[in-house]
């Protein structure tokens, strides 16, 4: 698999997210399990039954309905892990006792991403560290989609970062690539960049003054249905270099998923493999918009 690593020796310079909604993951939906990914529910669940053509129940006493108040006033009910069955947790590691108050600092501002992903993977494994869990997800895992299997889909937390940067500086940034609720297979994931100039100040051959590196640069997303993997969701660490000589200017760092190199090795590995393309939605699952000043 090839990876770069950060080279510069300058501190990394602070970054200020602009965003912190996952970009809407998208999910491909198809018809006709097939058969031997029962099995996988069955070990899971004690019981021989598609995990997408037969809907979880929620067990007896375990609704966990919780209320949430919207930013207009208005309060909502929502669910918790309890309405769903722990085997779908079984292979995460075991939630920290803090991690609802570590979600709630870095939602409000008191720490940053950062700082949240270097508590270790058994805070940001969590499915409700990712927003939309536990007012959308749960309900659809609870009630999934009859006659049909998820297939495919992916998301990026956060969608997007914004930083400012001096010449000579160098930023990093971390942001998550996770499998989307239900689906059932792995997602082999390569993430190429691309800078466009948003200024009419640099030149046209801006881009030989920032560099980018990405680790890993493609990975494997593992599947979050019938059970939360543990490599459902991986930490993707970015480093961008501003050259010394680069001139002063407003950029965007896109980032793109394209076939891995390793994608005929993960095939064989795997029986339900796909490759992550993008699913053709016009923009990058992850941008940095960067504003370069001396």
């Amino acid at each position: 698999m090839a990876e770069t690593a950060g080279i510069s020796k300058n501190k990394p310079a602070a970054i200020a997210l602009i965003a912190v909604v996952a970009l809407a993951a998208i999910a491909l939906f198809t018809s006709q399990q097939p058969a031997w990914l029962e099995k996988n529910f069955a070990q899971l669940y004690g019981q021989a039954q598609a995990p997408i053509l037969n809907p979880i129940e929620t067990p007896a006493g375990q609704e966990g309905n919780t209320t949430d108040t919207r930013s207009d006033g208005q309060v909502q009910a929502s669910l918790t892990r309890d309405s769903l069955p722990p085997p779908l947790f079984s292979l995460l590691p075991e939630m920290p006792e803090d991690f609802f108050e570590k979600r709630e600092q870095i939602r409000n501002g008191k720490i940053t991403l950062g700082q949240f992903s270097d508590l270790g993977e058994s805070y940001w494994l969590q499915p409700e560290f990712y927003p939309n869990f536990e007012d959308r997800a749960i309900g659809e895992i609870l009630r999934p989609p009859s006659n049909r299997w998820a297939v495919q889909g992916f998301g990026a937390y956060p969608s997007q970062a914004s930083a400012q940067a001096k010449p000579g500086q160098r930023l990093a940034i971390n942001v998550f690539f996770k499998t989307s609720w239900l689906v059932e297979s792995y997602q082999g994931i390569r993430l190429e960049p691309t800078a466009q100039n948003r200024s009419q100040i640099a030149s046209p051959d801006f881009q030989k003054n920032i560099r980018v590196e990405i680790s890993p640069q493609e990975f494997l997303l593992e599947p979050a249905y019938p059970a939360f993997s543990k490599g459902w969701a991986k930490k993707i660490g970015i480093s961008i270099s501003i050259s010394p000589e680069a001139e002063e200017g407003e950029y965007e760092i896109g980032f793109n998923p394209v076939k891995p190199l390793a994608n005929e090795e993960w095939g064989s590995q795997h029986r339900a493999y796909f490759s992550a393309t993008g699913f053709g939605i016009g923009r990058p699952f992850f941008a940095v918009k960067l504003s370069v000043k001396r």
